[in-house]
This record gives C-alpha cells, structure tokens and sequence, in this order.
C-alpha cells in the first residue's frame, strides 16, 4: 500500500462521523450486512465451521500455529486451517463496541457458531473476511498491502452500495491503524514485532467515504 494513499484514507477516516441513521449510510450497511450473510450461509453449506476464540490448544488441536490470545500467528496458518479443516477461529466483538451499540454490525444475525450461538454481523463479516478476502487473495498477510490486496479480492462479491461499507470496514479502519497520526507508526511496529495486543484501533463509525475515495483504485 502506497503510504501516501494510506495517510489520505486515514485522514478522511478521521472526518467521517457515526451516522448510522444517515438514510445513505443505513442503505449501504443493510445491503451489506445482506451480502455478507448470503456468503457466510454459502460458506456454511460447503461446511465452513466458525468457531468463537481460538487459543494456543485448540490451534494445536487443528493443526495450526496460534501466537498470543489465540490469534493466527500469520495469513498462512489462517488459510492452513480455513482449507485443510473447513474451519476457522473468531474473535467475538462483543464487548468492542460500547458507546457505538447502535452500530449496524453489532447487531445479532442468524447465522450460528459452533456453540449454536447467533453471531453479531460484525463476526460473520470478520470471518468471511478471512476466508474470501485474505485467503482467496493469495494468502495476503496482515499488513498494509495485505490488507489492500483483501479488500480488492473481496469486493468482487459487493455491490456498489455494498463496497461502500466494505471500504470503511476495511481499507478505511485498516488504514487508520497504520497510518494515523497519533499511533500509526508505533501500531506498525507492534505489527512487525508480533505484539498484536498492543495496537490501537479506531472508534467504530458507521460511515461511508466520498465516491472519490472508496472508489478509487489504489495500488500497493
């Protein structure tokens, strides 16, 4: 990702306010909340299994290499599991959103985890994410690029309304967490030096970016 495209992202991230009763905002989160869970019922048919919190036993359990709580220790032990096991851990967003509950991805949806539990739409699309973003991209690893090379591969299953949440929920926080201002540079540190734990994320806006940036075509 070039990091001038990535400082401007981040900036505009900055600006955007949380709307999601903005007629133009709901729209576009209704519609993609919608197409993010006719892909994860797809995904499901085929026999994906999403499974909440993972953790350094259970990994070993399916073969993979988790580091600290229980994330995929990188893109390829995400996809070793996601293609060889038909299954893929979660980190449950439960408690990430105070003060933003009435953020359309906070809510519950339909589709079931392996408790048979009902996931908040946030975690259905994180989930999918992996699986038609980062690992349908060529395994793209958890940095800039990678990030940018996900979004691009994943939003051929959007509609425009649709891209237009993914954006924000992507390329807009992805950005953010490398590139702002304040904790940009040491989040990038922190992505290099596997302290995970430690990276600042931004608040969780409901909030779409100007055409001119979303539907722009960056390049790494």
């Amino acid at each position: 990702m070039n990091p001038d495209h990535g400082r401007l992202i981040a900036n505009a991230f900055e600006d955007l306010e949380h709307s999601p009763k903005c007629p133009e905002v709901k729209r576009a989160y209704e519609i993609f909340i919608e197409e993010t869970l006719a892909q994860a019922r797809e995904l499901q048919k085929d026999g994906m299994k999403f499974e909440p919190s993972g953790s350094q036993l259970l990994c070993a359990s399916h073969g993979i290499s988790c580091g600290k709580g229980g994330n995929y220790e990188t893109a390829q032990e995400l996809a070793k599991d996601i293609e060889n096991n038909q299954h893929i851990f979660y980190r449950p967003s439960d408690n990430d959103y105070e003060g933003y509950e009435d953020h359309p991805l906070f809510q519950l949806t339909n589709i079931k985890n392996t408790n048979g539990e009902n996931m908040r739409a946030n975690d259905v699309f994180r989930a999918v994410h992996d699986i038609n973003g980062h690992t349908k991209a060529d395994h793209a690893p958890f940095t800039p690029a990678g990030e940018n090379r996900a979004f691009i591969e994943h939003k051929k299953l959007y509609s425009h309304d649709g891209i237009r949440a993914l954006f924000t929920e992507t390329a807009g926080t992805g950005n953010w967490v490398n590139y702002n201002k304040k904790s940009g540079e040491q989040n990038r540190f922190y992505q290099k030096s596997g302290d995970l734990d430690k990276l600042k994320f931004p608040p969780d806006k409901a909030a779409i970016f100007p055409n001119g940036i979303s539907f722009t075509d960056w390049h790494p």
